[in-house]
């Protein structure tokens, strides 16, 4: 998987990409000579600094593929900057030293700070541009390997279908939320919700118009929530979704809204003279609440009030609230709200 992946980025990248390199170093001569042979052979952008001062002031704008940094500037010694400059870009850049000095000792610490090759003066050209293009290299793979991660942890965390959250993350979520609510005393609340009749839509439309109306549902709840607010596929056909820092009417409004806004789609099926409707029911339930001393308490009544709404007719919200269920008339609460 990992491999596959990153192959895929690889075919993504293509061709001679623009990189931009740093270069550190008191002389224009030096500075302009790496310039010049740089340019030569690879599709780049060239930063110069003369001093460790400029140098750091470059580094803070960012976006450096490589830094070529002499040892010996006119206000630092180099080696003093290398974690610096590592710290201050925004992502890990590989760091090749330059000195005239024959002092080895000089040339391992440098290393051992964290620069990944050096290059003495005078420096030929050949060289230069090996360990470049080597330097680069490594950066490239390190890119890589870097969007292969947040790949797979977004597939860790995301249910492939729908592109929500999946449910072992948005349980991980929920309690987590519980956890700060009860510790701050802020309200919390949730919505479980449950699309109407979907056996039937599966069993007569087949499961691809299914996976369909799972997606458009999915849209409709990531569209009308806020951004704060984390949704997720609960179960089959059953979305979970958290509202940190939301007491019970405002989590009923919401639930409310998502009703009538799925209420609103329908869906075109082949060989069908009308498109089908499509409704959800809903189940609310808040923290602090009598009775409610954990999250699975809070997905429990959630979940029964749910259960209400399907048994009330569907395409209802209910809510719990001291130690009872309340179901709201399809038309008290408007879509809008």
């Amino acid at each position: 998987m990992i491999i596959f992946i990153i192959e895929n980025l690889h075919e993504r990248g293509g061709g001679n990409l623009e990189v931009k390199i740093l270069i550190v170093d008191d002389s224009k001569l030096i500075r302009s000579l790496l310039k010049t042979t740089l340019e030569s052979e690879l599709n780049c952008i060239i930063d110069e600094a003369k001093d460790g001062e400029e140098a750091l002031f470059r580094a803070k704008l960012g976006g450096h593929d490589l830094i070529i940094l002499d040892i010996f500037l006119p206000d630092v010694l180099g080696i003093n900057l290398i974690n610096q400059l590592i710290d201050i870009e925004k992502d890990w850049v590989p760091i090749i030293m330059i000195t005239s000095a024959e002092d080895k000792n000089l040339l391992k610490e440098a290393l051992e700070k964290g620069a990944i090759d050096y290059i003495r003066k005078p420096f030929d050209d050949v060289e230069i541009l090996a360990r470049v293009k080597a330097a680069l290299r490594t950066k490239k793979l390190y890119n890589d390997l870097k969007e292969a991660n947040e790949a797979l942890k977004e597939m860790a965390i995301t249910d492939d279908l729908t592109k929500l959250y999946n449910r072992r993350y948005v349980m991980s979520i929920l309690g987590i939320e519980f956890r700060r609510s009860k510790r701050y005393k802020t309200p919390l609340s949730i919505i479980i919700g449950d699309i109407d009749r979907f056996k039937n839509i599966n069993d007569r439309f087949g499961h691809l118009m299914g996976d369909e109306v799972l997606k458009n549902c999915a849209r409709i709840i990531k569209e009308n929530i806020r951004e704060i607010d984390i949704a997720g596929r609960y179960g089959g056909e059953e979305f979970l979704v958290i509202l940190p820092n939301t007491p019970l009417d405002g989590a009923v409004i919401v639930a409310e809204r998502l009703r009538c806004k799925v209420s609103q789609y329908s869906i075109e099926v082949p060989c069908e003279e009308k498109p089908i409707r499509i409704t959800m029911s809903f189940g609310v339930c808040s923290y602090p609440e009598a009775k409610i001393e954990t999250e699975e308490d809070m997905l429990k009544a959630a979940d029964e009030a749910l259960y209400i709404s399907k048994q009330e007719s569907r395409n209802q919200t209910t809510f719990y609230i001291h130690g009872r269920f309340i179901t709201i008339p399809k038309e008290a609460i408007r879509s809008e709200a």
